[in-house]
C-alpha cells in the first residue's frame, strides 16, 4: 500500500458506536484537546437515536470529531475498516497512530504523552493496559504465547455446542489456569501474541508493510485474527503498560441473549480455524 505517513505525531482514534451511544460522551472527555488528536466515530446502525446525542457530544468538545452515520451494521472491525478506508479515499495523510477502539474506551490523562515517546518504527502494534471495570483487572495481554495444544483443545470443545459452552462456564474458574492469559510482570514492555480487542494501537507503518484488519467475522476474532496476521508479517506486538485506559465492558453486547453471543462466537470460531489453522 503506497501512502504518506505524518512526519510529526499524529493520532487517528477509530471508535465503533453501536445503538447506545452514551459510553462515547466519557470517551470524548478523557481525550485531552490536542491539534494532532482526531476522533472519528463509526456509527453502526445509524439513527436519530444514536446520531443526535452524537452530534450534540460533539459540538464544544475542543477536540476535532467526526461523526460517519452507517444505515447497516458492519460490526467493530468492518466499521473500523470503512474509517481505513476513508483515509485513502480522501486521499489524507495517514496519521503516525490509528488507535481503533470500543466506545466505552477511556484514556488516562497521562495516555497520549506517553505515546508521544514511544517508536513508531519499532512498535507497530502496540497493545496497552487496559483496567476492565466489569472483570476488576488488566485485560492484556489477551494472550502472552500462541494457543497451546489444551488450549485448542478447551476452544474446540467449548464451541462443540452450546451444552459443552455451558458446562464450561460453570467450571471455567477451573480451565483458566491453562489459559495463558495471565502474567507476573505487567510493568514490562515486551512482545506478546494476542492484544485485547477493546483497543488496539497500530503504527501505519503496520498498514503500509501490508498489514490489514480481517473482517471475515461479525465479533470476537480482532485479537486472535491480528495476532496471526502480525505473525505472518513477521511484527511483533508490544505490550506498554505505560499506556493505561479503562473499558466499562459490555456496553455494545448488552442487548444480546447469551445464545446470540454464543453462535457469533462459534461462527467465528470456525472462521478463525478456517482461515488461520487455530
Amino acid at each position: 500500500m503506497n501512502f504518506q505517513v505524518d512526519e510529526q505525531f499524529s493520532v487517528l482514534i477509530i471508535s465503533v458506536n453501536y445503538g447506545n451511544p452514551s459510553p462515547v460522551e466519557d470517551l470524548i472527555k478523557s481525550i485531552q484537546p490536542n491539534s494532532n488528536i482526531t476522533l472519528w466515530i463509526e456509527d453502526n446502525s445509524s439513527s436519530n437515536l444514536s446520531l443526535m446525542p452524537l452530534m450534540k457530544m460533539k459540538e464544544g468538545s475542543g477536540i476535532a470529531i467526526d461523526i460517519f452515520p452507517h444505515t447497516q451494521n458492519h460490526f467493530y472491525w468492518g466499521a473500523a475498516i470503512k474509517g481505513l478506508n476513508r483515509l485513502n479515499e480522501k486521499k489524507l495523510n495517514w496519521p503516525r497512530w490509528i488507535i481503533v477502539c470500543n466506545n466505552d474506551i477511556c484514556f488516562d490523562n497521562q495516555f497520549f504523552t506517553y505515546l508521544k515517546t514511544v517508536n513508531v518504527h519499532k512498535n507497530k502494534i502496540i497493545a496497552p493496559k487496559i483496567f476492565s471495570n466489569f472483570k476488576k483487572t488488566n485485560l492484556n495481554p489477551f494472550f502472552n504465547n500462541r494457543l497451546s495444544k489444551i488450549e485448542k483443545m478447551y476452544y474446540k470443545l467449548v464451541n462443540f455446542h452450546w451444552l459443552t459452552a455451558k458446562i464450561f462456564e460453570v467450571l471455567g474458574k477451573y480451565f483458566n489456569r491453562y489459559i495463558n492469559h495471565k502474567t507476573h510482570k505487567n510493568s514490562v514492555v515486551r512482545p506478546i501474541y494476542a492484544p485485547h480487542g477493546s483497543c488496539i494501537i497500530f503504527s501505519s507503518e503496520y498498514f503500509q508493510m501490508g498489514g490489514y484488519l480481517d473482517d471475515g467475522f461479525q465479533m470476537f476474532g480482532e485479537e486472535l485474527s491480528t495476532a496471526e496476521i502480525a505473525r505472518k508479517l513477521n511484527v511483533p506486538i508490544m505490550y506498554h503498560p505505560q499506556l493505561i485506559m479503562t473499558h466499562n465492558d459490555h456496553f455494545s453486547t448488552g442487548n444480546l441473549s447469551w445464545r446470540e453471543l454464543y453462535n457469533i462466537s462459534q461462527s467465528t470460531y470456525y472462521y478463525l480455524n478456517k482461515t488461520y489453522n487455530l
